[in-house]
């Protein structure tokens, strides 16, 4: 699924950097990121995902979610006001919503 399809209709999100990707995977843990993941800079406790964000381009990941811009690195970013309230949407259209055939 491309990234402009995966966020048609997902409002408070502005892509950086062009939608036109493919993205074949999603992921919040940088280790779990292969080439065409969409990776979620998601904000803990203890550790900020954005730090993770340089790895996470150099193992593929194809484009980012992110709070904040991280102009260092040459892959879209869908920014949001908040990358783990984004992850359910978006994992529900890229997974073509499961919950809705129960």
């Amino acid at each position: 699924m491309r990234l402009d399809e995966l966020l048609a209709g997902y409002d408070g999100a502005r892509v950086a950097g062009g939608g036109a990707v493919e993205i074949a995977d999603l992921a919040y843990d940088s280790r779990k990121v292969e080439p065409g993941t969409l990776f979620f800079c998601v904000r803990g406790e203890k550790v900020d995902g954005h730090e993770f964000g340089a790895r996470a381009v150099e193992d593929g990941a194809a484009a980012l979610v992110v709070e904040r811009e991280l102009t260092e690195l040459a892959v879209p970013q869908v920014v949001v006001p908040d990358s783990r309230a984004a992850m359910a949407p978006l994992a529900a259209r890229f997974w073509e919503d499961p919950t809705a055939r129960l």
